[in-house]
């Protein structure tokens, strides 16, 4: 769920079936050190996640520019 979040991959959120951790480092940050986004359901698919890149913020070109599991 959007409240789970991807920490849900590391930490069982109360499911019988859960068969995790299924990212044993724990969750990663992108690659200038921030959290991903994570939602659930998704803009663009059934879960988007997203990093806004090197400045952080919506939108942006080149290392600032938002980069999404949808692209």
């Amino acid at each position: 769920s959007q409240q789970e979040g991807l920490e849900s991959l590391v930490v069982n959120p109360g499911e019988d079936k859960w068969d995790g951790p299924y990212l044993k480092k724990g969750v990663p940050l992108d690659p200038w050190d921030s959290e991903y986004y994570y939602l659930n359901p998704g803009e663009h698919g059934e879960v988007d996640i997203y990093s806004l890149g090197a400045d952080n913020r919506e939108g942006g070109e080149t290392e600032n520019a938002d980069v999404g599991s949808w692209e």
